[in-house]
């Protein structure tokens, strides 16, 4: 992997090869839970699965998950303003990609989530973090900011 990826910086802000991620959006998509009857525009992203690496430490890891992290919440916002220039609604969905069972630390997601909103706070976008059952109190400090 280090043939193919060059040095990335710790925070994940690497412009060389973030760019180069993609992720999957799709327009008009039923939304079939029970009578919803209304359609959704939906972003389908990952995250680097750090529980899944067979022992290489966090450390080396961190960079290479940072930078996912990034180009992921990037992306994705990226088409909520293309929706939003389509269809008017302003409103994005996101949820905390990595956690759970690939074990991203929490702070690495925030951290990704804090500087893309940053990035796209001139949007007009109404955004709205889903949690797992419950509210995450980590999500505090990133909310009343």
């Amino acid at each position: 992997m280090r043939r193919l990826v060059p040095p990335l910086p710790q925070n994940g802000r690497h412009r060389g090869v973030g760019p180069l991620l993609r992720i999957g959006v799709q327009s008009n998509a039923v939304v079939t839970l029970g009578d919803a009857g209304h359609l959704v525009t939906q972003a389908f992203c990952s995250a680097l699965p750090v529980a899944y690496t067979n022992g290489v430490p966090q450390a080396r890891l961190e960079p290479l998950a940072r930078m996912i992290l990034n180009a992921s919440y990037s992306a994705t916002l990226a088409a909520a303003r293309t929706n939003l220039h389509k269809t008017g609604n302003p409103v994005v969905y996101l949820t905390l990609i990595g956690g759970g069972v690939f074990a991203n630390p929490t702070s690495w997601i925030l951290d990704a989530l804090a500087a893309t909103l940053t990035e796209h706070h001139d949007a007009a976008l109404d955004v709205r973090i889903v949690s797992f059952r419950r509210p995450n109190r980590d999500l505090a400090p990133l909310l009343t900011s």
